[in-house]
């Protein structure tokens, strides 16, 4: 599993998130922080929005 780092001063333009590595994610619009009931080891899940981003995905078209 993957880590990151959020730091924030309280405000909007205080706030930074770090991956494992110690590098800045760039790009994030919004953060969402949900308490994860009885999860000792996730106390909380974070939830992250970028908007604006590049993608090229190659996807299975599957029937319905």
């Amino acid at each position: 599993m993957q880590q990151i780092r959020i730091v924030c001063d309280g405000t909007t333009y205080g706030t930074r998130v770090f991956d494992g590595d110690g590098n800045e994610i760039r790009g994030i619009t919004k953060i969402e922080i949900e308490p994860l009931v009885g999860g000792d080891d996730n106390p909380v899940r974070a939830r992250l929005t970028f908007d604006l981003v590049e993608l090229d995905i190659t996807a299975e078209m599957r029937p319905e």
